[in-house]
């Protein structure tokens, strides 16, 4: 990775304070307890419509976001109403997750559906606490720039680059999740050829969810640099 251009210490805390709210938001969303709720009225519809949320919002719109506000925090001189208006968009897409999450975590799903919803769940959370785990350290550089030059190894004066990798992993869960939902489906459609005449209702049904990626990617790679300068390091 080449070295970031150096932020000012104006835009390295405008992104600090941007991301702090929303580790915090997504710790309290993750720990909060589920809630018996009842069950959707079409089960299979309500999951495959969670799994496009994780997917579009995650897998697509997310991580375009990431790379967005990489290059932006690469280029020169990113400024403060620059960085807000980046981090305001990636805040929507986690808040469009987090919602995702917890309507999969509250839904009352009964039998089968029930074992889908637990595979769902476990890849929101994968993706989710992956996702987690990098802002919460970003927040932590921009609170404590020398601090983390210093555990990185790296020089505490002058022009330093601390690069930030974050690689979102594909969890098993989604690609069970995927092959339980095909069977659903294909079960449905069975059902559905047996006392109906309408084969085009029987096809609709059981066409094949969703792959995991769209993209083909089994690992994404977003990498940040932040350019800190000598005054961010200065003791005096």
């Amino acid at each position: 990775m080449t070295d970031a251009n150096q932020l000012s210490p104006a835009a390295l805390a405008a992104l600090g304070a941007g991301l702090r709210p929303m580790v915090a938001k997504m710790h309290l969303w993750l720990s909060a307890p589920a809630r018996a709720a009842d069950a959707p009225i079409f089960p299979l519809s309500f999951l495959s419509g969670r799994l496009d949320t994780l997917l579009d919002e995650g897998a697509v719109r997310l991580v375009g976001e990431l790379h967005a506000l990489g290059a932006l925090l690469a280029g020169a001189g990113a400024s403060e109403a620059a960085i807000e208006s980046r981090v305001g968009r990636i805040e929507r897409c986690i808040d469009t997750l987090l919602t995702g999450y917890r309507e999969v975590q509250l839904a009352g799903c009964e039998g089968q559906c029930a074992y889908g919803q637990e595979l769902l769940l476990l890849a929101y959370r994968h993706f989710l606490k992956e996702l987690l785990d990098w802002l919460a350290a970003v927040a932590e550089i921009c609170a404590d720039p020398k601090g983390a030059a210093e555990k990185r190894g790296l020089p505490t004066r002058g022009k330093v680059a601390i690069p930030i990798a974050l690689e979102l992993t594909l969890p098993a869960s989604l690609k069970e999740f995927n092959q339980w939902l095909a069977r659903q489906r294909q079960a449905e459609a069975a059902e559905e050829a047996a006392w109906s005449e309408n084969e085009r209702a029987a096809m609709v049904a059981a066409q094949p969810p969703r792959e995991p990626l769209d993209f083909g990617g089994v690992v994404i790679a977003v990498t940040l640099g932040v350019g800190l300068g000598e005054l961010l390091f200065d003791d005096d």
